[in-house]
């Protein structure tokens, strides 16, 4: 079998309101976590407490490491 003249291709469509601007729809695109996204995440949380790690719900930890490296 020859691929060499098959042509595939995507097409997507999306109705945005008529009241969003640039802004509005670039927030809500990229404050929008898909929810493929969170399981992954999930599991990973999972995994790494398991082995000691932080799982990024430990916020004062985070807030400890940002303080220890700030030089201002």
């Amino acid at each position: 079998m020859r691929f060499n003249n098959m042509n595939f291709s995507d097409g997507h469509y999306v109705q945005i309101p008529a009241s969003w601007d640039a802004q509005e729809f670039t927030y809500r695109f990229l404050s929008a976590t898909p929810p493929w996204v969170r399981t992954i995440m999930q599991v990973r949380n999972r995994v790494v407490q398991k082995i000691g790690f932080p799982d990024g719900a430990d916020h004062d930890y985070y807030r400890s490491l940002a303080h220890r490296f700030n030089t201002q």
